[in-house]
């Protein structure tokens, strides 16, 4: 059955990732939604095609270059006290990669879940006139290829506790795109480690929270 985009949400990661995570090591992340999206712009991995034209060549010959993760356009109607537009524009201001969440209201048990990761820069304010919205536009600099966690579609017993009141779908366990059965992903089991205290907060050089005195409304009179 062809599903539209209708309830698909995104969400990010306050705390930076500097480098490649797995399907379980999303999950563990800590996600604030970003609510009043209206858009989310094209996702996934775009390779290029590269080719070599000897003298004797009559066909020519192409093989793969660089891929590129994707720069998708996050609209939004403005909203200056939503937790997460707040986390996208104070984490537009840093150089550092975050976590992304598109989830799809696709499932019954749990829904697709495409995690990504890199930049945000903006926002852009395309303006209008009197009867157009008020909108920020966001446009992320993918790093990492997608890892997809697959829907369930049936009622299970005993279904696993999603991190946000719902129920996360398998998840899988490489850099993406994942897919892992249901009834092995059953079987898996993490075994995370007490975390020392402050292990919430950034290591310097490593991770950077977004700084608490930009999560703040912003006033700006217009």
């Amino acid at each position: 059955m062809a599903n539209t985009n209708k309830g698909r949400k995104i969400s990010i990661s306050t705390t930076s990732t500097p480098t490649d995570l797995t399907g379980i090591q999303f999950a563990a992340l800590i996600w604030t939604e970003v609510k009043n999206v209206g858009s989310i712009g094209e996702t996934g991995t775009q390779t290029n095609i590269v080719s070599y034209d000897e003298l004797t060549t009559d066909v020519t010959q192409k093989q793969k270059g660089i891929s590129n993760a994707g720069d998708p356009v996050i609209e939004c109607a403005r909203n200056p006290t939503d937790p997460g537009q707040i986390a996208m524009r104070a984490a537009a201001l840093t150089k550092f990669y975050y976590g992304f969440k598109i989830e799809d209201a696709d499932g019954v048990t749990s829904n697709s879940i495409f995690y990504q990761r890199g930049l945000v820069t903006g926002p852009v304010r395309p303006g209008g006139r009197n009867e157009d919205f008020i909108l920020e536009n966001y446009t992320l600099g993918l790093v990492q290829r997608e890892v997809l966690v697959d829907p369930v579609m049936t009622f299970m017993a005993g279904a696993p506790e999603g991190r946000e009141g719902g129920s996360e779908g398998p998840v899988g366990d490489g850099v993406g795109p994942d897919r892992i059965p249901q009834d092995v992903a059953d079987q898996l089991t993490l075994d995370v480690p007490t975390p020392p205290p402050g292990a919430g907060e950034a290591a310097e050089g490593s991770q950077a929270q977004i700084p608490a005195n930009q999560l703040q409304p912003d006033n700006t009179p217009r």
